[in-house]
């Protein structure tokens, strides 16, 4: 696919050799925008024609970039679209550009796939508190759906909180590894409802037990 997103930047597909540049980009934006999930992006081992970034024409320093995540291994085939535009670069459609650009490079990519033409998932995650993101991608026809993340404490600045008060009823164990499957079972149980939810694998669900943010000494469970 062609790299030309937009007149003001210049573009071509993000190289390994990119990486400290997108991380001084990534800081920059994530202390503006303050967002609820850390933009964690490395050029290395990035796929190539699923990523484009735009350089400053005179600092050549990277200040947007766009990069398809693409998953084949659900039973519908998902493109999740990431990005980022440096806040002094804003507001001159540089965003409405790029979104084009990664919503044509998703369908080249639904076409490539093997097998008959099926339906292909494509979306966007964004902020509540950003609306003028939300704008870009709503103007291209997609359709907002609001989902909730956990809510973050710092402890340390408050004091302890009291001890739960006992329910009728209700027994409270800590986590043990026993009760995985039947956590999994119940989580899609739960969460079946939800637009755009897919049932947890277990080979899905072991792997976020293995994540670093995962604390089983710190999750409970109600019988």
């Amino acid at each position: 696919m062609d790299t030309f997103v937009e007149d003001t930047l210049d573009w071509a597909h993000i190289e390994e050799s990119d990486s400290s540049d997108l991380a001084e980009l990534q800081v920059a934006v994530e202390y503006f925008d303050d967002p609820i999930t850390r933009i964690s992006e490395t050029a290395e081992g990035a796929d190539k024609f699923n990523t484009i970034c735009g350089r400053d024409p005179r600092s050549k320093n990277i200040v947007a970039y766009g990069w398809n995540r693409v998953d084949e291994s659900h039973v519908q085939p998902k493109v999740v679209l990431t990005g980022a535009i440096h806040p002094a670069w804003r507001n001159q459609h540089i965003g409405t550009a790029l979104a084009a650009w990664q919503i044509e490079r998703a369908k080249e990519w639904a076409l490539s796939l093997p097998g008959p033409p099926q339906q292909v998932w494509v979306g966007v995650y964004v902020d509540a508190k950003h609306p003028a993101a939300e704008h870009i991608f709503t103007k291209h026809g997609f359709k907002a759906e609001r989902y909730f993340y956990d809510l973050h404490h710092v402890f340390a600045r408050v004091p302890d909180p009291p001890p739960p008060a006992p329910v009728a009823g209700i027994t409270f164990v800590p986590y043990g590894h026993r009760y995985s499957e039947d956590i999994r079972q119940l989580h899609n149980i739960c969460f079946s409802g939800v637009a755009g939810f897919e049932p947890v694998t277990q080979s899905v669900w072991d792997s976020m037990q293995t994540r670093p943010e995962f604390r089983s000494d710190l999750s409970w469970l109600a019988f």
